[in-house]
């Protein structure tokens, strides 16, 4: 052996490794092994649980750990970040509670509780998060996830149901009240306020005694002292209340007792139905009873009801004097000896029309019958009435009797046909007037020689057109014409035969107008044309036409006729008084020009 060197074993640190560290290798084992151990035992017990584990790093959110349940439900995902499995999201969750686990110092800052649905599988989830030190002393979040989904949809469902409840008891058409087994009201709504005009408040403290009619005290108590000892759960009684105002109030009672899981009274729920009017109604209806009956011995109206074979089955004395038969002689007519032929059709439609509702299962009762039907009298002769006629139907809805009222209207019909006939002659008299002031319109607006427009009617239509034209910048014209040596014409073959020639002038000139232009006589011998969407040189173009028209054929009476024609072009901003101002001076330039020519109007 080599002095200075030590056969001592020794690992590359220098320190020793001779046997007697091998207890010390042994007990890490042992450890080591424990460990493990350890952690299959929390592994298994992690994987058995009913909810759902997961372990993430706090700061860039890789899992670390999933348990068995979660496995199942999402994949494989340690090493991938948990909002990206989990969520589906491609960057930490918006509602991440990372914040939420640690204090201000860093350190664990315990459970924090919440409830969360996955929008992956759309499940309900409370989760209890915590911040743990992980094995190398970082922080990592465990979250513990317990399905809740049949418990939000059975809390949900409940919801439901307490507001169904809810909206049932304060919508109800009846009272409804929940009262306490020692018979004070603990809710009530707003029907039954109105039932006993006591604010919702005021009952509610009240016992159903406080509202009670001194003879019927004892008929609550009797039941709920029945129905808590088990001898009875639900009941139906009558009874009296005193309303606010101390009148008798009626009321339909109907009560069931609540009892908890454990079979303990918790509250009567009951029903009030106001049925006074029934009863008062009930208590008027002998002496009504009586008082129909005197009514219809006596009434000129017939009263009557029919059955659903349509035979009579009741009718009042007064049909002998609106037919001539007695009542039991008419209980055996049929519908088609009771009634004339038109008016039996218009009875067979409306019997048709109550099968179909019926078939249909739509009310009867609503559905009656009014108009005037004419019926057959013992002599043959027709009688007109007006007939009010109301299905009366039983429990099911099905029709047991037509009840109605029959009156005699030959009176009216006679005075509606006088009527009718004077409403008649009153529309000719109406129309005739019409005609005749349609005519005077005519005439006031029209030449009495020529049929044409006279100058009145002429200004009319102008002052309109210089409007539109002004407003939305159209071309708008004027011919101002008359007939040359008018004046001879007349002196030399009679005013008869100028009057003719005016005549047969119109009627050319009419001829070449456009329907939209107005031909008017201006006065004497003078004619004016106005001439809308017309610019000037058109206008000059069309006075050149009907002076070549006027001057090309002679005139029967007259011989040759010319005639000189101004034009007028209205000019933006321009007066109409302008306007002819131009238009005359236009064609006083066509005269002085030697007649039979036209000239146009120079802008003014």
């Amino acid at each position: 052996m080599c002095k200075g060197i030590s056969m001592i074993p020794r690992d590359p640190d220098g320190l020793p490794t001779s046997n007697v560290r091998e207890p010390e290798i042994a007990e890490r084992k042992q450890t080591q092994q424990a460990l493990e151990e350890a952690h299959q035992r929390f592994t298994t017990i992690l994987d058995a649980m009913d909810a759902k584990v997961y372990l993430a790093d706090m700061d860039t959110h890789e899992v670390l750990f999933m348990n068995q349940p979660l496995l199942e439900a999402f994949g494989p995902a340690e090493g991938r970040p948990c909002y990206r499995v989990l969520q589906g999201l491609d960057a930490p969750c918006p509602f991440c509670t990372n914040d939420k686990l640690v204090n201000v110092d860093g350190s664990p800052a315990g459970v924090y509780t919440w409830e969360f649905q996955n929008q992956l599988n759309r499940r309900w989830y409370e989760l209890r998060d915590c911040a743990l030190r992980w094995t190398d002393g970082r922080l990592v979040r465990m979250e513990v996830a317990t399905d809740i989904t049949e418990r939000k949809r059975m809390e949900l469902h409940l919801r439901q149901s307490e507001e169904r409840f809810r909206l049932a008891f304060e919508n109800a058409n009846t009272g409804m009240c929940l009262v306490d087994p020692q018979g004070r009201l603990m809710q009530v709504n707003d029907k039954m306020s109105a039932i006993f005009g006591y604010s919702r408040h005021e009952l509610e403290g009240m016992t159903v005694n406080d509202l009670t009619y001194p003879d019927d005290l004892t008929i609550s108590p009797e039941y709920m002292s029945k129905a808590i000892q088990g001898l009875v759960d639900c009941i139906t009684f009558d009874k009296r209340y005193r309303h606010r105002d101390g009148h008798l109030v009626y009321g339909e009672v109907a009560s069931s007792l609540v009892r908890d899981h454990q079979g303990q009274p918790l509250y009567f729920i009951s029903q009030v139905k106001d049925v006074t009017a029934r009863r008062l109604a009930e208590a008027h209806l002998r002496a009504s009873e009586e008082r129909f009956r005197l009514v219809v011995e006596h009434a000129i109206d017939n009263i009557w009801t029919m059955g659903p074979d349509q035979r009579m089955r009741f009718l009042s004395p007064s049909i002998a004097t609106l037919v001539g038969y007695g009542m039991d002689e008419y209980r055996e007519l049929s519908l088609e000896q009771i009634l004339m032929p038109d008016s039996l059709r218009v009875a067979a439609a409306y019997f048709a029309a109550l099968d179909a509702r019926s078939t249909a299962g739509l009310s009867l009762a609503d559905f009656p019958f009014r108009g005037e039907l004419e019926l057959r009298a013992k002599d043959g002769t027709g009688v007109w009435t007006e007939i009010i006629a109301t299905p009366l139907v039983d429990a099911e809805g099905r029709m047991t009797e037509l009840a109605g009222v029959t009156r005699d209207i030959r009176e009216r019909k006679r005075y509606e046909a006088k009527l009718q006939q004077a409403r008649e002659a009153t529309e000719i008299a109406y129309r005739i007037l019409q005609a005749a002031n349609t005519e005077l319109q005519r005439l006031a607006a029209t030449d009495r020689l020529t049929g044409i427009w006279n100058r009145l009617h002429f200004d009319e239509v102008a002052v309109t057109e210089i409007e539109r034209a002004t407003r939305y910048g159209q071309p708008l014209s004027l011919l101002l014409f008359d007939i040359d040596h008018f004046k001879t014409i007349n002196d030399t073959h009679g005013h008869l035969a100028g009057d003719q020639v005016l005549v047969e002038l119109t009627r050319r000139v009419r001829q070449h107008l456009r329907t939209g232009d107005l031909l008017a006589r201006w006065g004497g011998e003078e004619f004016v044309v106005l001439l809308p969407h017309t610019r000037g040189e058109d206008a000059l173009e069309l006075a050149e036409k009907l002076r070549h028209l006027i001057a090309g054929e002679p005139f029967p009476a007259a011989g040759q006729v010319t005639s000189s024609f101004g034009v007028a072009e209205f000019r933006p901003h321009e007066t109409s008084d302008l306007w002819l101002t131009r238009v005359d001076g236009a064609l006083y330039a066509a005269k002085a020009g030697g007649r039979n020519r036209v000239c146009l109007a120079e802008p003014s």
